[in-house]
């Protein structure tokens, strides 16, 4: 009985010392026959506690053994290399994923029983990759970044991902659409930066939610973005930078906020705004740049909080319309500079905030009727010199004001009432006529345009008035 006590024991001490983590400082395979005689110089090495290095080898197939990488696994620099058969079997990385230089790698077939890697993949300069197959089944990843694999036309292989953390594509010129992320819901941050063949975004028909930042930047031939249409909310930033041929936005009209920055620059068809049609706020900077086929910001009619506006040399620009909305009191930086046919900037929250400025007041270098700020605030109060305003049997005066405004009726008519509303119709005031001189405080409001509607059972007059 006690010898076969002991041979358990030690049988189990064996198979917990097998499942143990060998070769905790890593391994370099830096030739062909270090590969090829792993197994006899590691004898039940399945699971390195290490880093493993591989370069300058033509086939894998002596490491069929391992399940597991503890460490990093760096891939490099492999001339003959043409996949990655010979990883079969292994699971899971604990570190960081690096495949680059590897010049005849076509795909990544080899890899399709990895299911983790809890660190970040590089795919980077193999010239000759062509798509992802054989990461099959590999779910969530931190960080992704792809980029300058010259041969790429698809990013298939990557059908069991539904979320990545960060998600970079860069510079993979055969690349004309992302087929291949059809299944993917969530990104936290999304970067497709200068993809020179890409013509759209085919493939992001589910994408759903970007947690962090939106950056579409550099995609020479990108045309329309309209796969984006399932994105609702984006809470950090939006850059859509120098995409020369992109014609439209349609395909963010789900956006309703975006917290922090919105950047709209250099794209040189981009002809109006719409599909940012139902973003009501943009948190800090709305910047809109170097469009030069952009006449007027149709699409931002719902834009009611920017905290800062600048709109910078727009070559065929013409009129702020589609602005008109958006609070002054959230803006506290307004720059339009640099738009040689931008005649038209008296929109109402122009005026507003030029009334009574937060912050930040650049306004130059545009054509006559918004070349200062001088110019502008000429244009938004044509009519409101400080005179009476007459019609029918009411005046208004003084307009402007900066603390009371008199009503003058000629006749008292029955259920005249007196109410005052700001810009956006919201009534701050209302009060009824009974003498022929009514006295209305304004010292309370913020400096800025009102409409004062004077309304009873024959008639109903509106005036602008302007507190100053």
């Amino acid at each position: 009985m006690k010898k076969y006590t002991l041979l358990m024991i030690l049988l189990l001490i064996a198979c917990i010392t097998r499942a143990q983590d060998c070769l905790p400082d890593g391994i370099y395979f830096f030739t062909q026959g270090d590969i090829d005689n792993f197994q006899l110089e590691y004898p039940d090495c399945t699971r390195i506690g290490g880093d493993v290095w591989i370069s300058g080898v033509d086939n894998l197939s002596g490491l069929s053994v391992l399940r597991y990488i503890g460490g990093n696994l760096d891939i490099s620099s492999t001339n003959n290399l043409s996949n990655l058969s010979g990883l079969e079997n292994l699971d899971s990385i604990g570190g960081n994923f690096f495949l680059t230089n590897n010049d005849n790698l076509i795909n990544l077939t080899g890899l399709d029983g990895l299911k983790t890697i809890n660190g970040e993949i590089l795919i980077a300069e193999n010239s000759s990759l062509n798509n992802l197959t054989g990461l099959d089944s590999l779910g969530y990843v931190n960080f992704f970044l792809i980029e300058n694999n010259d041969s790429m036309t698809s990013l298939s292989g990557m059908e069991s991902m539904t979320s990545i953390g960060q998600f970079i594509i860069y510079q993979n010129n055969s690349l004309s659409d992302l087929t291949g992320l059809e299944i993917l819901e969530s990104i936290f941050d999304f970067r497709v930066l200068e993809n020179y063949g890409i013509t759209s975004l085919a493939g992001l028909e589910n994408l759903s939610t970007i947690q962090n930042s939106l950056n579409i930047n550099g995609n020479m031939h990108l045309t329309t973005i309209e796969q984006l249409e399932g994105v609702s909310l984006i809470p950090n930033q939006v850059f859509i930078v120098y995409n020369p041929n992109l014609i439209s936005l349609t395909g963010l009209h789900n956006i309703t906020n975006i917290g922090y920055s919105c950047y709209i620059w250099d794209n040189f068809l981009l002809s109006d705004l719409s599909g940012l049609d139902n973003v009501t706020s943009i948190g800090s900077l709305l910047t809109i740049r170097g469009n030069a086929s952009l006449v007027n910001l149709h699409g931002l009619e719902a834009l009611s909080y920017a905290g800062g506006i600048s709109i910078r040399e727009n070559l065929s620009l013409v009129s702020l319309t589609g602005i008109d909305s958006i609070e002054a009191v959230s803006i506290d930086n307004l720059s339009i500079m640099d738009n040689p046919a931008l005649s038209t900037c008296n929109v109402t929250s122009i005026c507003e905030y030029i009334v009574s400025p937060n912050g930040v007041l650049n306004i130059s270098d545009n054509a006559i009727g918004c070349n200062t700020p001088q110019e502008v605030e000429d244009a938004c109060f044509v009519g409101f010199e400080n005179k009476e305003l007459n019609r029918s049997q009411y005046k208004i005066y003084p307009n402007p004001s900066s603390n009371y405004v008199i009503v003058e009726t000629v006749a008292l008519e029955p259920n005249t009432m007196i109410t005052l509303s700001d810009m956006q119709g919201r009534k701050l005031i209302k009060t009824p006529v009974i003498n022929h001189h009514e006295i209305i405080d304004i010292t309370q409001l913020n400096k800025g345009l009102y409409y004062l509607q004077i309304k009873n059972d024959f008639s109903v007059n509106v005036f602008k008035m302007l507190k100053k």
